[in-house]
């Protein structure tokens, strides 16, 4: 029911649980939220458009956290685009990082509501509970990676998220052992 996801989310937001982190391919975990929300993108009039890069590493992040943050924007995306348009999702190499791109055709958001969206307990929605987005920011934030958007009304949004690679984190493990053994072999 709405009532027990919102409380789920209220939990998820107070007390999160302890990251699971795993070697993931983002793209083919997008490819998994897509095709759970493939039924309601197509009655939406919603069409997908997906650019995914096969040289983007893979990330070290919790999957279950990840799909969701994701859903969350591909639902807004949707929410965005009530008499249908397009949906780009893209994943790229970004230096040592994963880029994601979430680009809709949609409303856009506000100019007096963008620094506001990812505030807890913010929403435009009469049935949104303002929690999607704190959420979402929050879960890539633990990763080590950033989100942000450009927004412009009645042409769309874009959400950007980078996150660190597997690779990037193995390299800053690597420093902190190195940087530990020398002050231990100094002291």
């Amino acid at each position: 029911t709405e009532m027990d996801q919102l409380f789920t989310d209220f939990l998820t937001l107070a007390r999160p649980a302890e990251d699971e982190l795993e070697e993931t391919n983002v793209a083919s975990l997008i490819a998994q939220v897509l095709e759970f929300e493939q039924l309601e993108l197509e009655r939406s009039g919603v069409r997908v458009h997906c650019d995914f890069d096969p040289l983007a590493p893979p990330a070290l992040v919790d999957r279950g956290k990840l799909k969701r943050a994701i859903l969350n924007l591909i639902v807004n995306a949707r929410h965005a685009m009530p008499a249908g348009g397009q949906l780009e999702l893209r994943v790229k190499p970004h230096g040592k990082r994963v880029r994601v791109e979430v680009k809709d055709t949609g409303c856009g958001i506000p100019l007096d509501d963008q620094p506001h969206i990812f505030r807890t307990y913010f929403t435009t929605k009469s049935e949104g509970t303002g929690l999607g987005l704190a959420i979402a920011r929050r879960t890539i934030e633990d990763f080590g990676g950033k989100i942000s958007f450009k927004s412009a009304p009645d042409v769309g949004t874009a959400f950007t998220i980078t996150l660190p690679s597997v690779r990037q984190h193995q390299a800053t493990v690597d420093r902190l052992l190195r940087e530990s053994a020398l002050q231990q072999s100094a002291g």
